[in-house]
């Protein structure tokens, strides 16, 4: 069972927050069987959730600069979640702990979902490499040692982005009650209120969502009916958006579909460039405009051999197919122009 660390008694407030926010955006307000179920693997599976104030100090959280956190405690093999209850904004404190809470529990999610559906934790192998889920990343381990190799994980930069997105989403959908129809239309200057560092990266993620997605659909009408938007199907063989569904359920899935259309340009090429983008300008503060440029290409490139491939093999209907390439150009030119790239610098794909 997990242990609770907090204050007062609306402090339970927050964990109910970061609990039931995501499980009603990732597998719908109307499936109570299944979240009742998931909240049971989530009680044996979290330790601890340590809820402080801005003058106590955490375990590994610190109130300026890493607000909360969620990570794997080696002895016991468990989560542990902490966050601060209290933001030194305090015109904006209500949205942005409420985000907080949402985007570190969405970190348990991306771990435990796996588990319900019986993925193999053990992961699989390739090349004598391991290849296996760990909290919404792909590590890669040596078979014959264990050891973690290369960069450890890839999947970084849309793991920690797209914990940012649902949480915003979360906050917009069941706190500000605000309508929207796409994902995207969270403007990352909405974002600066309850982020100082990811909005810089999410627009990248939004075009993934887009190059992923299998159908144009509006999203807050999902989830007014009460469905979840990352565990739905349009089909039996087809998923709403893989990249929503591979985020929290098997990030190897969105490899797997990638790989299969993209050829040469793995997705582990992808997230490596990305993760390298992320990691050098949180680190060092170095902004490399042409691994973001590689990104947006490669990612547009999929996008373009996916309908090519669609059509050839009656997957999606070519109306259909016109809606998701309208919607992928209108994301596309929103990014291009958000960071400032020309059509000189950007090339041509086709």
């Amino acid at each position: 069972m997990t242990k609770v660390r907090y204050g007062k008694k609306e402090d339970i407030e927050l964990i109910n927050i970061g609990f039931f926010y995501n499980a009603w955006l990732i597998m719908g307000k109307k499936n109570k069987k299944l979240i009742f179920k998931f909240l049971n693997i989530y009680n044996k599976r979290v330790k601890e959730i340590n809820i402080y104030k801005k003058d106590e100090k955490g375990k590994l959280i610190n109130y300026t600069k890493v607000p909360g956190i969620c990570y794997y405690d080696v002895p016991s093999q468990k989560l542990i979640i902490e966050y601060y209850k209290d933001d030194p904004n305090k015109t904006y404190e209500d949205i942005i702990v409420k985000h907080r809470v949402v985007h570190e529990n969405s970190h348990a999610f991306a771990d435990l979902l796996p588990l319900m559906y019986g993925q193999n934790k053990q992961g699989i192998v390739k090349d004598s490499v391991i290849y296996r889920n760990e909290m919404g990343l792909i590590a890669t381990l040596d078979y014959h040692t264990k050891d973690y190799i290369e960069h450890h994980y890839y999947n970084k930069f849309f793991n920690e982005t797209m914990m940012d997105i649902m949480a915003a989403l979360a906050i917009k959908f069941y706190v500000k009650k605000e309508k929207f129809y796409n994902i995207w239309d969270i403007e990352p200057e909405y974002l600066k209120i309850t982020s100082s560092f990811y909005e810089k990266f999410i627009p990248l993620t939004f075009l993934a969502i887009a190059a992923f997605s299998n159908d144009v659909v509006d999203y807050y009408q999902l989830l007014k009916k009460g469905y979840g938007i990352c565990n739905l199907k349009i089909n039996k063989d087809l998923i709403l958006n893989d990249f929503l569904y591979g985020i929290y359920y098997d990030p190897q899935h969105i490899e797997r579909v990638f790989n299969k259309i993209n050829g040469k340009v793995t997705y582990k090429i992808l997230c490596e460039e990305l993760d390298y983008l992320y990691i050098a300008y949180k680190e060092q503060h170095i902004w490399r405009k042409d691994k973001l440029i590689f990104a947006i290409r490669i990612i547009d490139l999929y996008r373009l051999k996916k309908i090519q491939y669609y059509l050839e093999n009656n997957i999606v209907s070519r109306d259909k197919l016109i809606k998701i390439m309208l919607n992928f150009e209108k994301v596309l030119i929103y990014v291009k122009d958000y960071y400032g790239i020309t059509e000189e610098e950007m090339g041509d794909n086709r």
